[in-house]
């Protein structure tokens, strides 16, 4: 698909659902990428949140599953997933999570989609304690962006957007 078509094509998709679909990306889409997901779609209905992992681990990390479950969000449908699920979708905002996914990013995906880096440390070695204060450091972020984020926003004003915001 060329760009041109994929711009017409994300703005069909805007005008109709009104919404932008936005891809959270981490090393092994167990810890970070699932807290976005998870916190994005429980607290917007002008997104539609999705994770994955340069190299998926497979499961979500049991720690992530009990702090999110802390402030109610429940991960039961979530699942460790890899880019190439995504690869014939139309992904119109894609977001890194740490240096690793930002520098082992596939072309494809930063060509196809509005790119924006959030760089949050990795916890996976840590106690849970750690992940708490990961997943309020992400949700705080994420509610920054979705107090000026707007689906009528255009495609250079989610730029600019996704820039502020960059970590």
């Amino acid at each position: 698909m060329s760009f041109p078509e994929i711009v017409v094509q994300r703005r069909v998709r805007l005008l109709t659902e009104n919404r932008r679909s936005i891809l959270f990306i981490c090393t092994a889409n167990s810890i970070r990428s699932q807290i976005a997901e998870a916190i994005v779609n429980a607290k917007s209905d002008q997104l539609i949140a999705y994770s994955a992992g340069i190299r998926p681990v497979g499961f979500v990390d049991g720690r992530v599953v009990d702090v999110m479950a802390e402030i109610g969000i429940s991960m039961d449908s979530h699942e460790s997933k890899g880019l190439d699920e995504f690869k014939d979708k139309q992904v119109d905002i894609s977001i890194t999570m740490c240096g690793t996914a930002y520098a082992q990013c596939p072309y494809w995906l930063y060509d196809s989609s509005l790119s924006g880096h959030w760089g949050f440390k990795d916890v996976s070695r840590k106690g849970k304690s750690a992940f708490r204060h990961l997943r309020d450091q992400i949700q705080v972020h994420i509610q920054k962006f979705l107090v000026e984020y707007s689906p009528e926003l255009t495609d250079e004003e989610v730029k600019a957007l996704l820039r502020k915001h960059m970590l």
